[in-house]
């Protein structure tokens, strides 16, 4: 018994070191393949060479498509695709814009909007109208292997300057000081069919003297904005705040222009309040865009069945905040509501009476209010 089995594992060691030379081989025969082949280039179809677009405002959710062939490994190696805008001069090793194909960089075409396309432009520094030379090319990437075919492009901007997709400020006159990793984010206005506007707002306090500025991100490589005597525009020369306050600040990319409201103070108004509708209980700053407060909510009106209130900014009746129906909480400003599309905005019913910690937040989380 005891020659068997030694007999058995003699075979076993020699099957094993038969198996690991046979593997040792395949590893070595498929690094060759995988180090040997050669990926071609893919060839471009469109847009032709020299293809001219002038990129429209108005039709801003356009797409130009580039399309192209498939690139060829000859080993059946997936292929993944990018496709990168540049500068006539460019060599793509830092390109104006870079985009993977559709389905994660399998399929062979790209859509780009032309407003990710002005916004690419625009960051590169290219003023509104401006007419640039470029060119588009087409990275194909299998394994360890990358190949690019490229073709020429001429580009007009935007008429006026195009927005951000978002939009911080930041700088010592604002509550977080100057460092650009601590901006506030703006909350970018949305219509009622969820579209977003081209405006951006933000309720912040601003420091007199002092100096703040527009950024497109929280990075040191954000474009920055300023304003030019009452336009906004690319550029990093500080905005002088103006008396010290709480102001609703608000950048208008579709008139390029900035506006500083001053607010005084938010209250709550309705018929759970002392005096009803005809005063105001008054909401604490606590900071970031946000009014706080415990209220004793009481039944002001007996024969109201119908136990209300809204929010009311200044004590004036033309700024006003009410509850988008069908949501939880969030809220819209009555007096721009129907450009957005809001049908119907509700004041905001109470469901029962008794001291609550009342909050609404007007920052870059959004606009919304909260009930304790």
């Amino acid at each position: 018994m005891k020659i068997i089995k030694k007999i058995s594992w003699s075979w076993a060691l020699l099957l094993s070191a038969l198996l690991l030379f046979t593997n040792c081989e395949d590893e070595e025969s498929n690094i060759d393949a995988i180090s040997d082949f050669e990926l071609s280039n893919p060839a471009l179809i469109t847009p032709n060479e020299g293809f001219s677009l002038v990129l429209d405002r108005e039709r801003r959710e356009e797409v130009l498509r580039f399309e192209w062939e498939a690139a060829d490994s000859g080993e059946n190696f997936l292929i993944t695709y990018n496709v990168m805008l540049d500068l006539e001069s460019g060599d793509f090793s830092d390109p104006l814009l870079r985009v993977p194909s559709a389905d994660n960089g399998v399929q062979t075409f790209v859509e780009i909007t032309y407003l990710a396309m002005d916004l690419a432009l625009s960051e590169a520094g290219f003023e509104p109208n401006a007419i640039t030379s470029l060119k588009w090319g087409v990275e194909a990437v299998s394994i360890d292997q990358s190949s690019i075919s490229t073709s020429g492009l001429v580009l007009q901007r935007f008429d006026v300057q195009g927005p951000p997709q978002e939009l911080f400020i930041g700088g010592e006159a604002t509550e977080t000081g100057p460092a650009i990793n601590d901006a506030l984010p703006m909350n970018r206005l949305s219509r009622a069919d969820g579209s977003n506007t081209n405006i951006f707002e933000v309720y912040t306090t601003l420091e007199s003297g002092l100096g703040y500025n527009f950024f497109s991100s929280k990075t040191d490589d954000s474009t920055t904005y300023t304003v030019n005597g009452e336009s906004v525009e690319i550029g990093d020369t500080p905005i002088i705040a103006p008396e010290t306050g709480i102001y609703r600040v608000t950048v208008d990319f579709d008139a390029e222009a900035l506006s500083l409201f001053r607010i005084e103070q938010w209250s709550i108004v309705g018929n759970v309040i002392l005096n009803g509708w005809g005063g105001d209980e008054p909401l604490e700053y606590q900071g970031n865009g946000v009014w706080q407060s415990s209220i004793e909510l009481i039944d002001a009106d007996p024969g109201d069945s119908n136990k209300r209130f809204i929010f009311r900014a200044n004590g004036d009746w033309g700024l006003i905040y009410k509850e988008i129906p069908g949501t939880s909480g969030e809220l819209a400003f009555e007096g721009t509501a129907g450009d957005l599309g809001f049908d119907t905005i509700n004041d905001i019913e109470v469901s029962s009476l008794g001291t609550k910690l009342i909050t609404i937040n007007l920052n870059g989380e959004g606009y919304f209010y909260t009930l304790e």
